[in-house]
Protein backbone atom coordinates (compact mmCIF):
# COMPACT_ATOMS: atom_id res chain seq x y z
CA UNK A 1 0.00 0.00 0.00
CA UNK A 2 1.35 3.32 -0.87
CA UNK A 3 1.79 6.12 1.42
CA UNK A 4 -0.40 9.63 1.34
CA UNK A 5 2.49 11.32 1.01
CA UNK A 6 4.03 9.54 -1.99
CA UNK A 7 0.21 9.67 -3.64
CA UNK A 8 0.25 13.17 -3.13
CA UNK A 9 3.83 13.43 -4.97
CA UNK A 10 2.32 11.51 -8.32
CA UNK A 11 -0.47 13.52 -8.26
CA UNK A 12 1.43 17.12 -7.89
CA UNK A 13 4.10 16.16 -10.77
CA UNK A 14 1.76 16.24 -13.75
CA UNK A 15 0.41 19.55 -12.17
CA UNK A 16 3.66 21.06 -12.41
CA UNK A 17 4.50 19.93 -15.19
CA UNK A 18 1.49 21.49 -17.01
CA UNK A 19 1.80 24.78 -15.21
CA UNK A 20 5.76 24.73 -16.07
CA UNK A 21 4.53 24.19 -20.11
CA UNK A 22 1.81 27.02 -19.36
CA UNK A 23 4.75 29.53 -18.00
CA UNK A 24 6.76 28.53 -20.97
CA UNK A 25 4.54 29.27 -23.76
CA UNK A 26 3.36 32.57 -22.04
CA UNK A 27 6.51 33.91 -21.30
CA UNK A 28 9.00 32.09 -23.22
CA UNK A 29 9.96 33.47 -27.15
CA UNK A 30 7.53 30.41 -28.34
CA UNK A 31 5.54 31.62 -31.27
CA UNK A 32 7.35 34.66 -31.21
CA UNK A 33 5.95 37.68 -33.47
CA UNK A 34 8.23 38.82 -35.79
CA UNK A 35 5.62 40.87 -37.80
CA UNK A 36 1.67 41.71 -37.99
CA UNK A 37 -0.93 41.65 -40.69
CA UNK A 38 -4.30 43.22 -40.30
CA UNK A 39 -7.06 42.32 -43.34
CA UNK A 40 -8.10 46.20 -43.19
CA UNK A 41 -5.95 49.22 -43.15
CA UNK A 42 -5.28 49.84 -39.77
CA UNK A 43 -5.96 52.65 -37.90
CA UNK A 44 -3.99 54.46 -35.74
CA UNK A 45 -5.74 53.23 -32.53
CA UNK A 46 -5.56 49.54 -33.64
CA UNK A 47 -1.40 49.59 -34.43
CA UNK A 48 -0.95 51.27 -30.90
CA UNK A 49 -2.54 48.12 -29.42
CA UNK A 50 -1.27 45.88 -31.77
CA UNK A 51 2.77 46.96 -32.47
CA UNK A 52 3.93 46.01 -28.57
CA UNK A 53 3.54 42.74 -29.30
CA UNK A 54 6.18 42.27 -31.08
CA UNK A 55 8.49 40.42 -30.04
CA UNK A 56 6.37 38.79 -27.48
CA UNK A 57 5.12 35.49 -27.76
CA UNK A 58 1.75 35.40 -29.96
CA UNK A 59 0.17 33.17 -26.92
CA UNK A 60 0.25 36.27 -24.64
CA UNK A 61 -2.29 38.08 -26.68
CA UNK A 62 -5.32 38.03 -24.47
CA UNK A 63 -3.04 38.08 -21.55
CA UNK A 64 -1.71 41.31 -22.49
CA UNK A 65 -5.67 42.49 -23.40
CA UNK A 66 -5.10 42.62 -27.17
CA UNK A 67 -7.60 41.63 -28.12
CA UNK A 68 -10.29 43.35 -25.53
CA UNK A 69 -8.53 46.34 -26.70
CA UNK A 70 -8.92 45.91 -30.22
CA UNK A 71 -12.77 44.61 -29.69
CA UNK A 72 -13.09 47.90 -27.37
CA UNK A 73 -12.78 50.46 -31.14
CA UNK A 74 -16.36 51.46 -31.76
CA UNK A 75 -15.69 51.60 -35.64
CA UNK A 76 -14.56 47.33 -35.31
CA UNK A 77 -17.45 45.10 -35.61
CA UNK A 78 -15.27 41.87 -35.05
CA UNK A 79 -11.77 41.14 -34.37
CA UNK A 80 -10.32 37.74 -34.46
CA UNK A 81 -6.25 37.10 -34.16
CA UNK A 82 -4.22 34.51 -35.66
CA UNK A 83 -0.48 33.20 -36.27
CA UNK A 84 1.51 31.95 -39.19
CA UNK A 85 5.12 31.51 -39.31
CA UNK A 86 6.45 34.76 -37.14
CA UNK A 87 3.28 36.68 -38.07
CA UNK A 88 0.47 37.67 -36.08
CA UNK A 89 -2.44 38.05 -38.14
CA UNK A 90 -5.47 39.94 -37.13
CA UNK A 91 -8.70 39.32 -39.34
CA UNK A 92 -10.96 42.75 -38.76
CA UNK A 93 -13.74 44.12 -40.17
CA UNK A 94 -15.14 47.62 -39.60
CA UNK A 95 -18.59 48.55 -38.73
CA UNK A 96 -21.24 49.34 -41.65
CA UNK A 97 -22.83 52.31 -42.57
CA UNK A 98 -20.22 55.20 -41.04
CA UNK A 99 -19.87 58.37 -41.92
CA UNK A 100 -16.55 60.26 -41.27
CA UNK A 101 -17.35 64.02 -39.16
CA UNK A 102 -14.16 66.06 -38.97
CA UNK A 103 -13.43 69.46 -37.40
CA UNK A 104 -10.45 70.90 -37.03
CA UNK A 105 -9.41 69.78 -33.67
CA UNK A 106 -11.92 66.21 -33.45
CA UNK A 107 -13.73 63.90 -35.23
CA UNK A 108 -16.69 61.35 -34.56
CA UNK A 109 -18.54 58.57 -37.07
CA UNK A 110 -22.39 58.47 -37.57
CA UNK A 111 -23.88 55.71 -37.61
CA UNK A 112 -27.60 55.51 -37.86
CA UNK A 113 -28.11 58.92 -35.83
CA UNK A 114 -25.45 58.01 -33.42
CA UNK A 115 -22.49 59.95 -32.88
CA UNK A 116 -19.40 58.31 -31.61
CA UNK A 117 -16.14 60.19 -30.85
CA UNK A 118 -13.31 58.87 -32.49
CA UNK A 119 -9.26 60.02 -32.59
CA UNK A 120 -8.68 62.36 -35.11
CA UNK A 121 -5.70 60.56 -35.96
CA UNK A 122 -8.12 57.34 -36.86
CA UNK A 123 -9.96 58.86 -39.16
CA UNK A 124 -7.21 58.80 -42.23
CA UNK A 125 -7.79 55.07 -42.21
CA UNK A 126 -11.24 55.35 -41.92
CA UNK A 127 -11.75 57.66 -44.69
CA UNK A 128 -10.78 54.55 -46.76
CA UNK A 129 -13.93 53.03 -45.35
CA UNK A 130 -16.47 56.20 -44.82
CA UNK A 131 -17.22 59.27 -46.79
CA UNK A 132 -15.64 62.00 -45.15
CA UNK A 133 -17.65 65.25 -44.19
CA UNK A 134 -15.98 68.26 -42.60
CA UNK A 135 -17.60 70.03 -40.37
CA UNK A 136 -16.75 73.37 -38.21
CA UNK A 137 -15.53 73.14 -34.91
CA UNK A 138 -18.55 74.54 -33.16
CA UNK A 139 -21.12 72.36 -35.18
CA UNK A 140 -19.21 69.26 -34.44
CA UNK A 141 -19.25 70.11 -30.93
CA UNK A 142 -23.08 70.96 -31.20
CA UNK A 143 -24.02 67.74 -32.54
CA UNK A 144 -21.62 65.84 -29.93
CA UNK A 145 -23.50 67.83 -27.04
CA UNK A 146 -26.91 67.67 -28.25
CA UNK A 147 -27.12 65.06 -30.95
CA UNK A 148 -27.53 65.84 -34.84
CA UNK A 149 -31.15 66.90 -36.24
CA UNK A 150 -33.06 64.81 -37.96
CA UNK A 151 -32.86 66.75 -41.20
CA UNK A 152 -29.28 67.16 -40.82
CA UNK A 153 -28.84 63.06 -40.50
CA UNK A 154 -31.00 62.85 -43.86
CA UNK A 155 -28.93 65.02 -45.88
CA UNK A 156 -25.29 63.41 -44.41
CA UNK A 157 -27.10 60.11 -45.46
CA UNK A 158 -27.74 61.32 -49.01
CA UNK A 159 -24.02 62.54 -49.17
CA UNK A 160 -23.10 58.93 -48.30
CA UNK A 161 -25.08 57.49 -51.16
CA UNK A 162 -24.17 60.00 -53.59
CA UNK A 163 -20.46 59.48 -51.97
CA UNK A 164 -20.85 55.36 -52.79
CA UNK A 165 -22.23 55.58 -55.88
CA UNK A 166 -19.51 57.51 -57.79
CA UNK A 167 -15.77 58.36 -57.84
CA UNK A 168 -16.38 62.16 -58.75
CA UNK A 169 -16.88 63.58 -54.93
CA UNK A 170 -13.36 64.22 -54.02
CA UNK A 171 -14.28 66.62 -50.78
CA UNK A 172 -17.78 67.26 -48.65
CA UNK A 173 -18.33 69.89 -46.42
CA UNK A 174 -21.15 70.59 -44.17
CA UNK A 175 -21.92 74.11 -42.48
CA UNK A 176 -23.41 77.57 -42.07
CA UNK A 177 -25.37 79.09 -45.16
CA UNK A 178 -23.91 82.83 -45.19
CA UNK A 179 -27.39 84.03 -45.88
CA UNK A 180 -29.40 82.27 -43.94
CA UNK A 181 -29.31 79.60 -40.53
CA UNK A 182 -29.84 76.39 -42.67
CA UNK A 183 -26.68 74.44 -42.85
CA UNK A 184 -25.67 73.69 -46.54
CA UNK A 185 -24.02 70.73 -47.51
CA UNK A 186 -20.90 71.22 -50.29
CA UNK A 187 -19.22 68.96 -52.73
CA UNK A 188 -16.34 69.95 -54.74
CA UNK A 189 -16.04 67.66 -58.06
CA UNK A 190 -12.39 68.33 -59.90
CA UNK A 191 -12.94 66.13 -62.49
CA UNK A 192 -16.19 68.44 -63.59
CA UNK A 193 -14.78 71.59 -63.12
CA UNK A 194 -17.53 71.79 -60.63
CA UNK A 195 -19.07 72.13 -57.25
CA UNK A 196 -22.48 71.44 -55.82
CA UNK A 197 -23.96 72.91 -53.33
CA UNK A 198 -27.44 71.59 -51.51
CA UNK A 199 -29.18 74.77 -50.39
CA UNK A 200 -32.33 72.99 -49.19
CA UNK A 201 -31.94 70.24 -46.83
CA UNK A 202 -35.08 68.67 -48.65
CA UNK A 203 -33.88 68.57 -52.02
CA UNK A 204 -30.61 66.19 -51.13
CA UNK A 205 -32.91 63.40 -52.17
CA UNK A 206 -31.69 64.89 -56.17
CA UNK A 207 -27.80 65.15 -55.29
CA UNK A 208 -27.39 61.90 -57.59
CA UNK A 209 -29.42 63.07 -60.43
CA UNK A 210 -27.58 66.77 -59.98
CA UNK A 211 -24.48 65.35 -60.75
CA UNK A 212 -25.60 63.40 -63.46
CA UNK A 213 -27.21 67.18 -65.04
CA UNK A 214 -23.58 68.34 -63.76
CA UNK A 215 -21.36 66.23 -65.84
CA UNK A 216 -23.86 66.08 -68.73
CA UNK A 217 -22.93 69.94 -69.26
CA UNK A 218 -19.47 69.85 -68.66
CA UNK A 219 -19.70 67.22 -71.87
CA UNK A 220 -21.53 69.73 -73.62
CA UNK A 221 -19.43 72.66 -72.44
CA UNK A 222 -16.67 72.01 -74.63
CA UNK A 223 -12.96 73.67 -73.70
CA UNK A 224 -14.61 76.18 -71.88
CA UNK A 225 -15.84 73.49 -69.19
CA UNK A 226 -12.51 71.88 -68.96
CA UNK A 227 -10.20 75.18 -68.72
CA UNK A 228 -13.01 77.96 -67.37
CA UNK A 229 -13.42 78.74 -64.30
CA UNK A 230 -15.33 76.28 -61.64
CA UNK A 231 -19.01 76.01 -62.19
CA UNK A 232 -20.72 76.29 -59.20
CA UNK A 233 -24.40 74.97 -58.97
CA UNK A 234 -26.74 75.66 -56.18
CA UNK A 235 -29.62 72.44 -55.50
CA UNK A 236 -33.02 74.41 -53.82
CA UNK A 237 -36.18 72.68 -53.46
CA UNK A 238 -37.57 74.46 -57.02
CA UNK A 239 -34.43 73.21 -59.14
CA UNK A 240 -30.65 73.08 -59.92
CA UNK A 241 -28.92 76.66 -60.36
CA UNK A 242 -25.81 77.75 -62.27
CA UNK A 243 -24.65 80.35 -59.66
CA UNK A 244 -22.23 83.51 -60.73
CA UNK A 245 -19.56 83.08 -58.30
CA UNK A 246 -18.82 80.12 -55.88
CA UNK A 247 -20.54 81.27 -52.65
CA UNK A 248 -23.64 80.13 -50.75
CA UNK A 249 -24.91 83.76 -51.51
CA UNK A 250 -28.68 84.12 -53.30
CA UNK A 251 -29.05 82.62 -57.23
Amino acid sequence: MQRPEKTISMLLIPAIVVFSMYIALMYLPILQVRDIDVSVRPTSGMMRTLLPMKGRSYLSTYRNGVMDNLSSLPYLEEVSPGYDKGTMTVAARYREGGINLISGKSAAVLYGDELIPVELEDTAALSSVYPTIFLSESFLEYFTLFGIPEKAVEVLRMAEDAWRSTSLITWMEYGNNSNGDSPVLTMQIPSLNASLSVMDADAAVRIEESIAIIEDEHVSGGADAVLGDEAHYGLYNDGLVRMKRQQHGGR
